[in-house]
């Protein structure tokens, strides 16, 4: 070998010869087989700026049975939160751009991404596996949204060149998914048996879904001052925007106004609510409003979390799980037992960046990307199509005690 560079290209060589790149965190390795010439390159660890990413975060998280879900740049983080102190990683899934967000049905994740999302079956934590996958319409779109309801997801993308645009997937046969057309246009939805409130612009409007792929509306209502987001605890909505209006849906048809709060940091953009305690997102992505609703007609601020900048939030019990993003970003964990006094008792901020590589070969050839950790046993990893320019894949399950290598094999036709 004349020299060890970050680009190896080999032509028409036996597998045994073993040519290698060794990286700071991995090592990559290319065996092309026949006579096409195709390039593995490292790039590093990920780099958000070159992604068009402004910021590191958690995106999108959801809490179910003392396990926190998380959206990150690593793809999806699941974590054990039984001890909110002490949160640790059981499962990971890596995806091809960062994660951005999520939603959750039974036994099954919607992870989306730039370009498109994945179903994933997480009836065991900590060996999710890919049921299935689809791409959006526009591959330079962000999932910035996911609802869904009987394995019939709404996907909201939005991208400078596209705009915003929804688009709905029929899950139920996983193998199997099509496209349909989208009848509700806010993934900002709260689920209540075979109804479901969306919430977006002016409006919060309730779907019936008999038949999921066809929700009706049932009905309409309209607030001026304008609707973000809506959440259900028990028998109540809360509806927030440039307030706070919680809802009494003892008749789902005819909600009625039981209780309003002006919110004291300009606008409401998302809500959690666990019981009868609200956390409210509101001003400048920095503030949380924390709610006492005990007496629903009476709504009432108790304390602030201010300083941090939120990318989502869920609740579990009296526990605020908070994406933030930023410098230093981590799931935090707030204990709201006692409301007026919240206390941040844990965190969990071990990002670990991806590894990425390219691969560069004749457009529309097909390449196989195997790795090992001793250059002895290889496994597929990834089969791509390649393209005109270069073609970005990403290891999310590297770390500083990792040593992997790589190699990318043509295909055969």
């Amino acid at each position: 070998m004349d020299s060890i560079r970050n680009t190896l290209t080999m032509k028409s060589i036996l597998p045994s010869l073993a040519h290698a790149l060794s990286l700071l965190t991995g090592m990559a390795l290319c065996l092309p087989a026949r006579s096409v010439e195709l390039q593995l390159e490292s790039i590093g660890m990920y780099d958000p700026a070159k992604h068009g990413r402004t910021e590191l975060a958690i995106h999108a998280v959801k809490v179910r049975d003392g396990y926190a879900f998380c959206a990150s740049l690593a793809g999806l983080l699941i974590l054990d939160v039984g001890d909110p102190a002490n949160p640790r990683v059981v499962g990971r899934h890596g995806t091809p751009e960062d994660a951005t967000a999520l939603a959750i049905s039974g036994n099954r994740i919607y992870v989306g991404y730039r370009g498109g999302l994945e179903v994933l079956d997480i009836a065991d934590v900590r060996h999710p596996f890919t049921i299935s996958k689809v791409s959006i319409t526009h591959p330079s779109s962000d999932v910035a949204g996911l609802a869904v309801f009987q394995d019939v997801v709404l996907v909201h993308t939005t991208s400078g060149k596209h705009g915003t645009i929804f688009e709905m997937f029929d899950f139920r046969d996983a193998a199997n998914p099509r496209r349909v057309p989208p009848s509700i246009f806010s993934t900002r939805l709260a689920m209540s048996g075979s109804y479901a409130y969306a919430a977006g612009g002016s409006d919060w409007t309730l779907f019936g879904l008999t038949s999921p792929t066809s929700p009706i509306v049932l009905a309409n209502w309209t607030i001026q001052s304008g609707v973000a987001d809506v959440a259900i605890s028990g028998r109540f909505a809360y509806v927030t925007g440039e307030a706070l209006l919680i809802y009494d849906l003892v008749d789902p048809l005819a909600p009625r106004l039981v209780g309003t709060l002006p919110l004291s940091n300009d606008y409401g953009h998302r809500i959690a609510v666990a019981g009868s305690h609200a956390c409210i997102w509101t001003g400048f992505w920095d503030f949380f409003e924390i709610i006492d609703a005990d007496d629903p007609a009476a709504p009432r601020k108790v304390a602030e979390i201010n300083g941090i900048w939120v990318r989502d939030v869920a609740m579990s019990g009296n526990f605020a799980f908070i994406g933030v993003a930023g410098e230093n970003p981590e799931l935090a964990i707030y204990d709201l037992s006692s409301p007026t006094r919240p206390r941040k008792v844990g965190a969990f901020a071990d990002l670990l960046r991806p590894f990425c590589l390219s691969i560069t070969g004749p457009p529309g050839h097909q390449a196989r990307v195997q790795c090992s950790d001793d250059l002895n046993d290889w496994q597929d990893w990834q089969t791509v199509t390649l393209g005109d320019l270069p073609l970005e894949v990403r290891d999310s399950d590297v770390g500083p005690a990792i040593r992997r290598f790589y190699r990318a094999v043509q295909v055969a036709p």
